[in-house]
């Protein structure tokens, strides 16, 4: 796909979920704001989304599904049964909301580690 019809694809909004191609931006695919979508359409909207970038590229949509393994492991709010999700924003672990490119969902501040105790001594 050429630039400039990336470009055209993404000045519309909002979309449908079919409509979702691997070149739509995080506003398509996850909306403006947090009123736009629930939180399991958005995480729907999403995995559509890696889904279709696999197809066109294995090793970015493999990133955004992996790529929180550093950031936010350990996190007691990371769902990584399929896309890498973080339960307490109801967004993908690697967009941060506020600069609407990569980082933490979190922005750091709700990372809550899952701390196992040891009963007995060794």
């Amino acid at each position: 796909m050429e630039e400039i019809d990336i470009q055209e694809l993404r000045e519309r909004y909002p979309i449908t979920k079919s409509e979702i191609t691997a070149f739509s931006s995080f506003e398509q695919i996850l909306g403006k704001c947090s009123g736009d979508y629930t939180v399991l359409e958005r995480k729907e909207r999403w995995e559509y989304n890696l889904n279709k970038l696999e197809v066109v590229d294995k090793r970015l949509s493999d990133y955004w599904k992996y790529g929180s393994d550093e950031c936010c492991n350990g996190c007691v709010y990371r769902d990584v049964s399929t896309s890498h999700w973080c339960n307490l924003i109801g967004l993908p672990c690697m967009y941060n909301p506020i600069t609407k490119m990569l980082g933490m969902a979190c922005c750091g501040i709700g990372k809550e580690l899952s701390i196992q105790l040891d009963l007995f001594e060794d």
